[in-house]
């Protein structure tokens, strides 16, 4: 649930370091009545509702009260029935923001402030938590340090299943995940825990997954988290042809190395032919980076992309869809190595990306720059800030084509400290773009 709330300047949600700024800046006071002008009627951000959960008290002033977390590994979690990504208008709070964001590595650059990114662990619910412990990375960190980086981190942080949260808007953030006729193999790339993937299969009974990622403690995590929630289990193949495992693969993978696109292909082909010695599986009909993009310098990223088309083009070269994109009528799927490609019935496939945006709350709260929009932070990880002409044109030169590419803006109230937050995220859905 994302609440509004009254009379609260944006820097009170960023510390003192912001507070000292309204000082020598001039800072708009986001009251009611600010928001209620800057966010649209509740009617039109609802583009995906489900039907609406009863009050839980005849007091209650909320109709949709607050949920259970749903933390990764659990069983029966309640599937969102909300969601609205349009709360304010992103050029207004830039206008108010970009003075703080200033302000703010301007002072770290003279070496002083702290490192919050991870200050309140409950604000992270879209990306992950536990951010900036000790000093901050003056540089770039090497793609070794890197590497170590990310493993040190799912090491310490996802020992604990209480640590990331299930993503469970992201079915209606994109419903073709949730559609059982379009979407029945999804791939995400930097799975982590699985916080992404797991809402998916919940959300679409007929759909199997594939996960990779560059810690080999997160695909770790990932196996076992779909084991525990009890969502690992068996589905049915397509018109009575036997039954398989809903994970098809998870394996650890550097998606930004020169020969990563080529590894996926040949496991994607093989896997939609089944002479691997498993089941058929579909093509691949969407590949997902979920915060992903954003934790790579520029040049990863395109590569991460390349890899990404690589998944999809994988379905095209094996058959697994009509040629121009024109889709074709399911085969049957029989297990054994002799089966005949799987066909998936979507007719357009998609790189379908979700990551941070510009003056985001995690922005604001940055440690050091390093170049542009990208930063660095403590733990030797990294953390860019998209706008959505940003993250399209990294796509073009990644080989895709934007279909769709906007900010998404968040109100929501941190439950324990009261205050109102403003979260923003770029959101991206790409196809090939082979002309």
């Amino acid at each position: 649930m994302h609440a509004k709330g009254a009379g609260e300047p944006l820097h009170a949600a960023l510390g003192p370091t912001a507070a000292a700024v309204t000082t020598t800046t001039t800072t708009t006071t986001i009251t009611t009545k600010t928001a209620a002008r800057m966010a649209p009627p509740r009617q039109q951000r609802q583009r995906q509702q489900g039907p609406p959960r009863a009050s839980s008290s005849p007091s209650s002033p909320c109709p949709f009260p607050p949920t259970r977390t749903a933390f990764v590994g659990q069983r029966d979690v309640v599937p969102a029935s909300e969601y609205h990504d349009a709360d304010f208008s992103w050029e207004e709070h830039a206008s108010e923001a970009r003075p703080l964001l200033e302000a703010r590595l301007l002072e770290a650059a003279e070496g002083g402030g702290e490192d919050e990114a991870g200050a309140e662990r409950e604000e992270e619910e879209e990306g992950r938590g536990g951010e900036g412990r000790g000093e901050e990375a003056a540089e770039a960190p090497s793609r070794a340090d890197y590497f170590d980086a990310w493993e040190a981190f799912h090491a310490r942080d996802n020992g604990s299943s209480r640590f990331y949260k299930e993503r469970r808007y992201l079915p209606l953030a994109f419903p073709a995940l949730a559609d059982e006729a379009r979407t029945r193999h999804v791939f995400e790339l930097g799975c982590g825990a699985g916080s992404a993937l797991l809402p998916v299969l919940r959300a679409n009974a007929a759909a199997v997954v594939s996960a990779s990622d560059v810690s080999p403690r997160a695909v770790a995590a990932f196996l076992e988290a779909a084991r525990s929630s009890g969502l690992a289990g068996r589905r049915s193949a397509p018109r009575g042809g036997g039954r398989t495992g809903r994970v098809a693969g998870a394996f650890a993978l550097d998606a930004t190395s020169a020969g990563a696109p080529v590894l996926v292909r040949s496991h994607f082909s093989n896997l939609l032919s089944g002479s691997s010695g498993a089941a058929a599986v579909p093509a691949v009909d969407a590949v997902l980076l979920v915060f992903t993009l954003g934790a790579l310098d520029r040049e990863g990223q395109v590569a991460a992309l390349r890899t990404a088309a690589a998944a999809l083009r994988a379905g095209r070269e094996g058959g697994g869809r009509g040629e121009g994109g024109g889709g074709s009528e399911a085969r049957p799927c029989s297990p054994g190595p002799s089966s005949s490609p799987c066909p998936s019935p979507s007719s357009s496939p998609r790189v379908l990306v979700r990551d941070h945006g510009l003056f985001d709350l995690t922005h604001l709260r940055a440690p050091r720059r390093l170049e542009g929009n990208l930063h660095s932070r403590s733990d030797g990880t990294l953390c860019y800030f998209f706008s959505p002409g940003d993250l399209a044109e990294t796509a073009k030169r990644a080989g895709l084509r934007a279909v769709a590419c906007r900010w998404a803006t968040v109100e929501r109230r941190n439950r324990r400290t009261g205050q109102l937050l403003r979260r923003v995220f770029a959101h991206g859905e790409f196809e090939l773009d082979d002309e």
